[in-house]
């Protein structure tokens, strides 16, 4: 038991965005920080612009929704062109059916698999990084965020450059 408790780190982390704190945390999970480890600190002086049941939920959504389309776009075009690629090396008796058929595939296939790529890709597992789409991004209060690092998962020193590549105005280390 003392093992493990020489092995907690904890980052309290600033940002001036709520933006920027939410990417951190995706980021965090993304490098194996687990979701309950991370929490939104709040010392009152932070306005919360939105419901987080009606409106933070919708401005999530949202946000996954775009990166869906933008990524489904993409993954349509790329598709597409490879199937139309295939088929012309084989090359098939009636061409121009086949052709049509590979890029509307390509084109259906690339769609889905890049718009739920994208979408999910920097979806966050933790509801407090949900939070912060119903911070006010116009109140001057810093949005703080505790990081507990609990030893070997993921290096301290990792999250902290997270934290400063998303701008962290303040990161703050304390050992437990």
């Amino acid at each position: 038991m003392t093992d493990e408790r020489a092995a907690v780190t904890t980052l309290i982390a600033s940002f001036d965005e709520p933006g920027a704190a939410r990417a951190a945390m995706v980021d965090a999970e993304l490098a194996g920080l687990d979701a309950d480890d991370m929490h939104l600190q709040s010392d009152g002086r932070r306005a919360s612009a939105l419901s987080i049941e009606r409106d933070g939920e919708l401005t999530a959504m949202d946000d996954v929704a775009s990166r869906s389309f933008v990524g489904g776009a993409i993954g349509a075009v790329v598709l597409a062109v490879v199937a139309v690629v295939v088929v012309l090396l084989i090359g098939p008796d009636p061409l121009a059916v086949a052709l049509v058929i590979a890029a509307l595939g390509g084109a259906i296939a690339g769609f889905l698999l890049g718009g739920f790529w994208s979408g999910a890709a920097r979806l966050p597992a933790n509801p407090e990084a949900l939070d912060t789409y119903t911070i006010d991004p116009a109140d001057d209060a810093p949005v703080v965020v505790e990081f507990r690092i609990v030893g070997g998962r993921v290096e301290p020193t990792r999250v902290e450059e997270l934290c400063r590549k998303h701008g962290a105005v303040e990161v703050e280390r304390r050992a437990a």
